[in-house]
């Protein structure tokens, strides 16, 4: 195409973005008339929002990752371990909201720091450094909770005060405020995009003078905190917290891993962070209609979000020629 030659119209961006959102109104309307018109009601337009704000403000720190080359599986464990210290931290210390929040942000950073860490010093494979801490988050949470069965009499931890987080519209507030920051940091700050050059070509970015270890240390920090913030929420919505072992906390990431992917194959349409948003909804939304159409969730749903997951996948790499490492 020539300099000053106008794009085909359906080369255009306006043209992707208005497909993408009429292919989503379809998708309503469609699943809107095969569960009898529930699609639509404020109640589940309400409980489809407050479902999708976990998975988006993980994915907003696993796009962080991602934008350095790093894909980190210990998340969901960093995050049930943040859970079970931040519940006693307001349970047991009468800490409030501050101690929800910041045990919970506390101890995400440390996490992320310390497999960072790994994969900066030891220069350990991302997805190997990942899936070691993920074990042993999980097994300093199982010791930690089965501890307190003298004290409380069960390894489940419950929150029963400082639930507003998780319920409407303080859940909402969150994931908007949560979602104009990551949009913020994403597009308009110098060291996101030295994170991001990093991600891109390694050798490049250290030529023109990014300092490696600064830049992955500081993608560790933003997104410990987004997962911290994640924790908060979840634990506030869900109210308690239960010990994982044998690498179960991967299941936690699924959801947001799905929206990451997905928000990447539309990164040519939206804006990255917008993407996000609208494909943690999205993501949520298709569940809510497959319990709706009485899919059972053990077998059928975890069939499918592996199945998303895959796909999404795919749509994000198409056209990628790198090796995933």
């Amino acid at each position: 195409m020539n300099a000053g030659e106008k794009k085909p119209i359906y080369q255009s961006r306006l043209f992707k973005q208005l497909l993408v959102i009429g292919f989503l109104a379809l998708f309503y309307i469609i699943s809107n008339a095969l569960v009898g018109g529930k699609i639509f009601t404020w109640i589940n337009i309400r409980s489809v929002l407050m479902t999708s704000v976990f998975s988006a403000i993980v994915a907003i720190g696993l796009t962080f990752n991602n934008a350095a080359g790093v894909v980190d599986l210990s998340v969901g464990a960093s995050i049930i371990l943040a859970c079970s210290f931040s519940s006693v931290a307001v349970q047991d210390l009468n800490m409030g909201y501050a101690g929800l929040i910041i045990v919970s942000i506390v101890v995400c950073v440390l996490c992320e720091m310390v497999t960072y860490s790994l994969i900066v010093f030891l220069k350990l494979p991302a997805w190997i450094a990942g899936l070691c801490m993920a074990m042993i988050y999980e097994a300093i949470a199982t010791v930690y909770m089965l501890g307190r069965i003298d004290v409380s009499g069960t390894s489940i931890i419950y929150l029963k005060v400082c639930r507003a987080l998780g319920r409407f519209p303080g859940i909402l507030i969150v994931a908007v405020v949560v979602l104009v920051i990551g949009y913020f940091l994403y597009n308009r700050t110098s060291f996101v995009m030295n994170i991001r050059a990093m991600g891109s070509d390694p050798s490049v970015a250290e030529t023109v003078g990014i300092n490696r270890v600064k830049t992955m240390f500081t993608t560790a920090l933003l997104s410990g905190c987004m997962f911290g913030i994640a924790a908060a929420v979840q634990l506030s919505y869900i109210g308690q917290i239960t010990p994982q072992s044998g690498l179960g906390s991967l299941s936690t990431i699924f959801k947001p891993l799905a929206t990451t992917l997905l928000a990447g194959s539309f990164s040519g349409i939206f804006n990255r962070i917008v993407g996000v948003g609208i494909s943690a909804f999205f993501i949520a939304s298709l569940f809510n209609v497959m319990t709706m159409m009485g899919v059972p969730s053990g077998t059928g749903q975890e069939i499918t979000l592996g199945l998303s997951v895959i796909l999404c996948g795919a749509l994000s790499n198409m056209g990628n020629q790198k090796v995933v490492k």
